[in-house]
């Protein structure tokens, strides 16, 4: 994975799932409430010596009823691009929120 010195975030339009199952519900009987999120996402880095790399992949964030993360898991794939195959550059314009990244 790249040390990243420099990271444009980038995450992908339309693809976030919140969900949460209330405390008390059948289904949390034995278990604590869980409030989850599920993120696609794609960045652009740089390591110290220049290369640049484009990160992508899939998060699942879930959490307690007090906000503490309690769990993650990520599947995220580095790929190594040259400077003129970059995509993402700074904050994205109001015209083009909402306007999805292609993951390849």
């Amino acid at each position: 994975m790249p040390k990243t010195a420099d990271v444009t975030m980038a995450p992908s339009a339309s693809s976030c799932n919140w969900s949460a199952r209330p405390a008390g519900s059948p289904a949390s009987a034995t278990s604590p409430a869980r409030y989850r999120i599920a993120v696609r996402f794609q960045y652009e880095s740089h390591d110290r010596d220049g290369q640049w790399w484009r990160s992508y992949g899939n998060e699942l964030w879930e959490f307690t009823e007090d906000g503490l993360m309690s769990r993650r898991e990520a599947s995220i794939n580095d790929v190594r691009i040259s400077e003129s195959d970059r995509r993402v550059f700074g904050p994205r314009l109001p015209a083009n929120h909402g306007v999805p990244f292609p993951l390849h």
